[in-house]
């Protein structure tokens, strides 16, 4: 991983400031909500990286076969990161909340009702919902941030790969 500097006005402005080494073929990352940590999924190695943004650190959490997709939200119950794990179709999901006594640690996996590859997360602005993309089932599972079970899954096209939520405006 690279990191460049990302202020125009800035002498360090496109310029290499790190090079943070994690695990084997990282495919995805995302920043936490408060900037704090990066986690980035490892598919060859089974792992998550997770970088510290202000020393550059990394620490190493197994996860499941083939991390692909991550994403990574502030929910009901704390801020939480949703890995996919294509290889065995299921969703590891670890707490990214620091001052959680089970900080940086897989609190649960959700194999019930899982599509085939997952492949990508996003969660919904209020954090109560994370939709999953599965690639070869070519559905998007829903899942409810609290339980962490899958809710319903609905019918899209073929092979979806990605997701993104959020509130879009209209101009009536």
């Amino acid at each position: 991983m690279i990191l460049t500097g990302d202020f125009p006005n800035s002498p360090a402005f496109n310029t290499v400031l790190a090079t943070i080494l994690v695990g084997a073929s990282p495919i995805d990352l995302e920043i936490t909500p408060d900037g704090t940590s990066v986690y980035v999924t490892n598919a060859l190695d089974d792992t998550v990286s997770v970088i510290d943004t202000a020393t550059n650190t990394v620490i190493t959490i197994q996860v499941g076969v083939g991390p692909a997709g991550v994403g990574i939200g502030r929910t009901p119950v704390g801020t939480r990161v949703f890995v996919l794990n294509s290889g065995d179709n299921m969703i590891s999901v670890i707490d990214a909340d620091p001052d959680s006594p089970t900080f940086n640690t897989v609190i649960t996996t959700i194999t019930k009702g899982v599509g085939n590859s997952p492949s990508d997360a996003d969660l919904t602005p209020d954090g109560r919902k994370v939709y999953v993309p599965n690639n070869l089932s070519n559905n998007v599972s829903v899942i409810n941030t609290i339980t962490n079970t899958i809710i319903t899954s609905i019918p899209v096209g073929n092979l979806p790969n990605a997701v993104a939520v959020g509130q879009v405006c209209s101009i009536i």
